[in-house]
């Protein structure tokens, strides 16, 4: 019995001692509709949005979905989400970020590790994917007008890793 005892007690503090997941998935945030609503909620984070979005309204324990069509724009926590169209697909992509011209970042996991893709949106009617091939063009005609980013441009001083740098700092400037 003694021995009963101790195996039950040891088996009861390992359990306890190990990696608990997370308790939940959702966090606090506001989605924005397109019909000009605000709803503050727990929102399950994702990397990007396709189809839907899980939340739980403020106040409640119910899980509801919405449509990405119905939603303009999401906030969780700190990280601001805008919807774009890829593909004649609505997203809800991660504003890395925004202003006068916004940047999108998507990540994927490739069997090489994690790519980025990056969309830039100079004004609501544009939008492009920028890749390490294609970007120096984009910043030239659309941030090349700031002096400073222009300088560095010319200088080789930007890179597509700091790609999210520069589009903060002509966003911060102009």
């Amino acid at each position: 019995m003694p021995r009963i005892l101790l195996y039950l007690s040891l088996v009861f503090l390992v359990a306890c001692s190990l990696p608990r997941k997370p308790r939940t998935n959702y966090f606090a945030g506001y989605i924005y509709t397109e019909t000009g609503d605000t709803i503050p909620a727990r929102i399950k984070l994702r990397a990007t949005y396709t189809n839907k979005i899980k939340y739980k309204p403020e106040g409640t324990k119910k899980k509801l979905k919405m449509d990405i069509s119905m939603v303009k724009a999401m906030d969780i926590n700190l990280i601001k989400y805008g919807k774009i169209i890829i593909d004649n697909k609505p997203r809800l992509l991660e504003m890395v970020a925004y202003g006068k011209i916004n940047l999108y970042a998507y990540n994927q996991v490739h069997k090489d590790g994690i790519k980025t893709f990056y969309y830039l949106q100079p004004r609501p009617d544009q939008l492009f994917e920028l890749n390490s091939r294609n970007y120096l063009e984009f910043i030239e005609e659309y941030l090349g007008g700031d002096e400073l980013i222009y300088d560095a441009l010319y200088e080789d001083k930007i890179q597509f890793e700091n790609l999210t740098r520069w589009v903060r700092l002509y966003n911060r400037n102009n």
